[in-house]
Order: C-alpha cells, then structure tokens, then sequence
C-alpha cells in the first residue's frame, strides 16, 4: 500500500476499550502525538506477540488488563518525516481488570462514544474509530506530509 516502496514497516497495536457507551482514551504527555487523545499502544518487542503487545501497553499506559482483545485488522501510517511507515494492528476490549489510572505517559479518561474529542486527536482517527468502536474489521492506509497533513489515504472494510 505504501507510496515509498523501499521504507521499512514498523510494527505497533493499538487498543480501545469500551464500556458501555463510553471509550476509554489517553491523552499523550510525551513523544509521539504528544498533547492527543488516542487508545493505548505501542511498538512491538521482539520478544513479544501482537497481542501480548497490545495487553503489556494497555497496562503500563492505563493500569488495566483487558480480558478480551478482538483484533480489527491494521493500519499503516506513512509520514514523510520519518524513514519507515508505522503498520498499526487495532484492538478492541470491552471487558477488562482493574481501575483506570494515569502513568507517566498517558491520562485516561473515558468519554462517551457521541462526544469523542476528534479535533483533539490525530486528524485521520475520524476517518476510521467509529468503525472500529462498531466491532467492524478494516484495513487502510494514511500518508502525511512533512507539515503532518494527510495527503492520501486508502480505506476498507473487511468482511469477517
């Protein structure tokens, strides 16, 4: 999918739990999309699997262990800025242990699914978290340039 084809993808998940009709989201407070609200993920270890990936971020992030991670398919994030793409596998919990609560790189905070704060997150996440909060399986792919405007974007959904 990626319009430069000798960049190197870099693998990350990326997981929303739902409770309800809310969404927990994290507000960044350092690195990557810093002063955003996103779900809660990270880059893959190379001693890990995605989905023991997406579980160990949504613990060191929010404090909590989901119960049951459903993956939604990927998608892979290509800036101009940087020398590889980000391939990004999305989860979605709706069942998990413990308390929500802040660490040093996230601020959870659960928001109803009428009242997502999208001019608060990254610009393409209103193109594609509504599908994912209705279970729904995806596959897409979004480029920005170097002044992190989306300058092409491919989308799909996916029958399961």
């Amino acid at each position: 999918m990626s319009t430069h084809p000798f960049k190197q993808s870099k693998l990350y998940t990326l997981v929303f739990v739902v409770k309800g009709e809310k969404v927990l989201l994290g507000l960044k407070k350092r690195g990557f999309a810093k002063g955003k609200y996103n779900g809660f993920g990270g880059k893959l270890e190379s001693n890990e699997t995605l989905i023991e990936c997406a579980q160990r971020e949504l613990k060191e992030e929010a404090n909590i262990e989901a119960t049951n991670l459903k993956e939604l398919g990927y998608i892979e994030f290509d800036y101009d800025s940087l020398e590889y793409s980000m391939k990004v596998y999305i989860y979605l919990a709706t069942d998990f242990n413990g308390i929500p609560k802040s660490s040093d790189e996230m601020e959870p905070k659960w928001f109803h699914v009428n009242a997502i704060p999208y001019e608060l997150m990254l610009s393409d996440t209103q193109h594609w978290l509504p599908k994912v909060l209705q279970s729904q399986f995806l596959n897409g792919y979004f480029r920005y340039n170097n002044e992190n405007q989306i300058v092409e974007q491919k989308f799909h959904m996916i029958s399961d």
